[in-house]
């Protein structure tokens, strides 16, 4: 066997569920959350981070074993006005600091950013949608909407939508169609983000 066939492929789930633990303590001990992680074309590992109403970062801390090593900032529990260029750079620094960081990244050199996950975000865990429940969003399905149970006429054979989200009940994405609302199981979604929508102030001219 030459070296090529002897080398085990590598599993990224694995690697970036590691890089997230990494991310998370960091990201908590700047008093902020970790939204993702991506590993683009181009070698760039993109963190994405917070600061408004996510997860229960107690919770967070639980699971992770932070430990008594891991001091976050007073509030860090209530956190609200969103990440900005500062809370970046201090992550970013932390995780430059991390050897451990680099030898979790395979194939060598890569780059790293840190930045928000921006007004069109993209929604992939539940916890994602429960934080913009009330916005429109726009939702991409594995199979057409009538195969988990949509009835409503215009969207039985759709694989997308675009929407009010209204709730989550039981895993299911619940929206506003018209006046009507579907559910869709999280299970089925292949993509989803949120439709940032301009709000236009209407000044009536005095006379």
């Amino acid at each position: 066997m030459n070296e090529e066939s002897q080398t085990a492929p590598i599993d990224e789930t694995t690697w970036i569920q590691q890089v997230e633990k990494l991310a998370e303590k960091v990201a908590l001990r700047e008093g902020c959350f970790l939204y993702d992680v991506e590993f683009l074309g181009g070698r760039v590992l993109r963190i994405s981070i917070d600061k408004d109403a996510g997860p229960n970062h107690t919770a967070i801390a639980n699971d992770l074993n932070l430990g008594d090593g891991v001091e976050l900032e007073d509030g860090v529990e209530d956190l609200a006005g969103g990440a900005g260029i500062a809370d970046c750079s201090k992550v970013a620094h932390g995780l430059n600091e991390l050897d451990s960081l680099d030898d979790l990244v395979p194939g060598g050199n890569y780059n790293l950013e840190v930045s928000t996950p921006g007004i069109d975000r993209h929604l992939k865990k539940l916890w994602h949608f429960e934080k913009v429940i009330g916005q429109k969003i726009w939702i991409k399905t594995r199979e057409v909407f009538e195969s988990f149970g949509v009835t409503y006429p215009p969207l039985i054979k759709a694989k997308q939508v675009e929407a009010k989200l209204a709730a989550i009940v039981d895993g299911k994405i619940v929206l506003e169609v018209s006046k009507a609302q579907i559910a869709i199981p999280f299970s089925v979604i292949e993509k989803a983000k949120v439709v940032f929508e301009m709000k236009k102030d209407i000044k009536k001219n005095k006379r």
